[in-house]
């Protein structure tokens, strides 16, 4: 992924690349099958979506069962507030704006991602690899 980044209240004007590099290792006497953790990780979900005005708990219709990363980029011009949250009503982190989130996704994950927006945000890319 590729984007040139705007605002410099947040970093440097330039060109980013987002590269995820995953090194897998286990043991144990069975190891899992290696179709369970070598794809090549092709994106299980890659959509655009609305981020509306409040809380949002983004649940994509994939099995999280395989899922490991989830990949959400605001628009190059998003000013509004994003914080991810855990559940409605806690404190949360606060967001770049405009800059990607990339979250790794634990085993037998069945939530969904919350993220509480200022206003809505049209124009959110949410990858799931």
């Amino acid at each position: 992924m590729e984007r040139e980044l705007a605002g410099l209240e947040w970093n440097a004007p330039g060109v980013a690349r987002l590269a995820l590099l995953l090194t897998t290792s286990m043991s144990g006497q069975n190891p899992i099958p290696i179709d369970t953790w070598i794809n090549s990780y092709a994106p299980l979900a890659n959509y655009t979506m609305t981020l509306a005005s409040g809380f949002n708990n983004i649940v994509p219709p994939i099995d999280w069962l395989v899922a490991r990363w989830f990949v959400f980029v605001p628009p190059r011009s998003n000013a509004q507030t994003i914080v991810l949250k855990g559940v409605t009503g806690d404190t949360g982190l606060n967001l770049n704006p405009n800059g990607p989130i990339v979250l790794p996704i634990p085993p037998l994950f069945e939530g969904g991602i919350g993220l509480t927006a200022g206003a809505s945000i049209p124009g959110c890319r949410v990858m799931i690899f």
